[in-house]
């Protein structure tokens, strides 16, 4: 076959992108002025957290492995139906040849 010519009925795409954002903050403060001040550790936020409006990757990928589910399916529906169609008009025009074949012989 040529390929140029190829029908495609479907495409899989396997790969997943993830991107992750990390931002560093890094506060520089006189001790002097902080001298009675309660220091507060730290922390980080992570691009998966609601706190970040991020979202969680094994969710994304739950959801896209979901979508290609259904999408798969409805190509395999969409195949089927286009099959069916073609043997059902081969059909009537098996029982037109017939009908004519019938018409021939009375007469």
């Amino acid at each position: 076959t040529n390929v140029a010519e190829a029908e495609v009925d479907y495409l899989v795409k396997s790969s997943v992108l993830i991107m992750t954002i990390v931002t560093a903050i890094t506060s520089t403060v006189d001790p002097a002025s902080v001298a009675k001040k309660k220091l507060v550790e730290p922390f980080s936020i992570c691009a998966d957290s609601s706190s970040s409006g991020g979202t969680n990757p094994t969710t994304d990928a739950h959801q896209m492995s979901l979508s290609a589910d259904v999408r798969m399916y409805a190509e395999y529906n969409v195949k089927k139906k286009r099959r069916l169609k073609s043997v059902a008009k081969r059909r009537v025009e098996l029982l037109k040849v017939r009908e004519g074949e019938i018409k021939s012989l009375k007469v």
